[in-house]
């Protein structure tokens, strides 16, 4: 999901906490680590998911990026 530029909600980044958990509609991924946070069987941690093909996803909680002034 980073790498195609969207910036996904998280906390640990190892399949931990699942802030990252979000909903696979289509598609195929496959984990390289072990999810330790509870997924139902349509969710996904992106946080340790790489896309095996084109994925629609939902339920996104994306990264909100706070600006400060100066």
């Amino acid at each position: 999901m980073e790498m195609s530029g969207l910036k996904p909600e998280y906390n640990c980044r190892d399949g931990h906490c699942g802030a990252c958990r979000c909903k696979l509609e289509s598609g195929e991924v496959e984990y390289i680590g072990f999810a330790m946070a509870y997924v139902k069987e349509d969710e996904i941690l992106p946080c340790i998911c790489r896309a095996k093909s084109d994925v629609d996803l939902a339920q996104v909680n994306l990264h909100n990026q706070v600006k400060h002034a100066s």
